[in-house]
């Protein structure tokens, strides 16, 4: 089943490969692919108490098919969605395969005048008539406000960059932190996907339809929200979010190690799943509370920062994902999941060997080694009030102490999301859209 709707929530009709309408100012959510472990999946929950729900609705906690901004098995993103069908716009200049180097600000009145990129090895620089709007997203644009001047003192200082305005740049990174290493086997076949069950008829599938199990959004198919036993929550939001999908990370080998986890690790920890049947229930959690921050190398435009993460910091972050660990086990060895053989892979990690498997021990140092990072960052441009000794921007976009210039990006979201962010940063867009028109007339 394709269930389609457009960014707001609206239902708009089904469509295939051939005739769906690419419409202006939508972007559409789908999900069609099933395997019998989302049946599992829902009637586990249902056992433990939770409903069968749309996370995009009210509903909080509950257990539900994945929805993704797909179209036809393809990401439909904000690019299709809002800036193609308009790209022939006279007043719209699209350049792409250029590196923005600088925003130029004026040291005397504080106030953004033009932008200095890079295209074709050549330094050019735009001026501004009204304001400059950096959408860079959470590492690029604190390290582009760095650059210009923009940041904490004693870090430009460092960096020998003149100080513009001291503000919190990049001191205030989240992100959330998901678990791979849970690997269940099947004495099933024909559910899980591994590359000897792949069949050409899939890729056909997936390239003419847009179907199959290549549609898959990352290969989840169900998503669950789960408040857990350690939750501080005084009300009913969730703390874990459980991903359910019908490969598992014994699955990468044939990927190029796209887990970036070493090749005799991976080997030491599951090579014996050597084209096995496995499927995976990952723990992420939402609310984290260690907070890491982003730095510039140098003041080099074309080197990355250095980004500091800081996972599990904050012992309570490690504590509810022990948690969020044990309520996947629970799920994937109750309800239906027992009618498909499901049981957990109860190999040692080699870096957690000494341990006994299952304690909470156990569970804190596979942490250690298998934790993975969702890119899901927030907070880098802090939005608050000028009070907020933390904030960047005000509550219209705008940066503190500096005329002519916006942040609009994923970066200003000032907490940990109880969601992925793709939306929300659609959101905020969205937003100052609406902004600038009623500012601009």
């Amino acid at each position: 089943m394709f269930r389609i709707s457009d960014f707001r929530g609206n239902d708009v009709p089904n469509c295939h490969m051939q005739n769906c309408p690419f419409t202006k100012n939508y972007m559409y959510i789908s999900s069609n692919y099933r395997t019998p472990l989302m049946d599992a999946f829902l009637d586990s929950g249902k056992k433990l108490g939770y409903r069968t729900i749309d996370y995009n609705s009210d509903e909080r906690i509950g257990f539900g098919y994945v929805q993704a901004n797909t179209l036809n098995g393809r990401r439909h993103s904000t690019s299709k969605a809002f800036l193609f069908p308009f790209k022939d716009r006279k007043n719209l200049h699209i350049l792409t395969q250029a590196t923005v180097t600088k925003i130029n600000i004026n040291h005397v009145n504080k106030k953004a005048e033009s932008v200095e990129f890079v295209y074709n090895k050549m330094t050019y620089t735009v001026e501004t008539k009204k304001e400059i709007i950096l959408s860079a997203g959470c590492i690029a644009s604190p390290q582009l406000l760095m650059l210009s001047g923009v940041g904490p003192k004693e870090h430009l200082s460092e960096m020998n960059i003149p100080v513009v305005q001291d503000l919190r740049v990049g001191q205030n990174v989240y992100d959330h932190v998901a678990f791979l290493g849970l690997v269940f086997q099947l004495n099933t076949t024909g559910i899980a996907i591994t590359p000897s069950n792949t069949k050409i008829q899939d890729v056909k599938d997936w390239l003419f339809n847009g179907e199959g199990p290549l549609s898959l959004p990352s290969g989840v198919e169900g998503i669950a929200f789960v408040k857990t036993s350690v939750s501080e929550e005084e009300f009913d939001y969730p703390d874990i979010e459980l991903l359910v999908g019908p490969l598992s990370l014994a699955t990468q080998r044939s990927q190029n190690n796209l887990s970036g986890v070493k090749v005799d690790y991976f080997e030491e920890a599951f090579g014996d799943l050597t084209d096995e049947e496995t499927f995976s229930i990952a723990p992420m959690l939402f609310h984290t509370r260690s907070k890491g921050q982003i730095t510039l190398k140098d003041k080099n435009p074309f080197h990355w920062p250095q980004v500091t993460y800081n996972y599990f910091k904050d012992r309570r972050d490690l504590k509810t994902m022990v948690e969020g660990i044990k309520y996947a086990i629970k799920v994937g060895t109750s309800g239906n999941f027992e009618n498909i053989g499901s049981r957990l892979y109860k190999k040692k990690l080699p870096s957690c060997s000494t341990l006994e498997f299952g304690t909470d021990q156990y569970w804190e140092c596979a942490l250690r080694s298998l934790a993975t990072p969702m890119q899901h960052h927030v907070g880098s441009c802090r939005m608050g009030p000028a009070w907020d000794p933390e904030a960047v921007v005000d509550h219209h976009l705008r940066v503190h102490g500096v005329k002519r210039l916006r942040v609009g990006d994923i970066s200003i979201i000032p907490i940990p999301l109880t969601a992925h962010t793709n939306a929300p940063a659609v959101m905020v867009g969205e937003k100052l859209a609406d902004i600038l028109k009623a500012d601009w007339n």
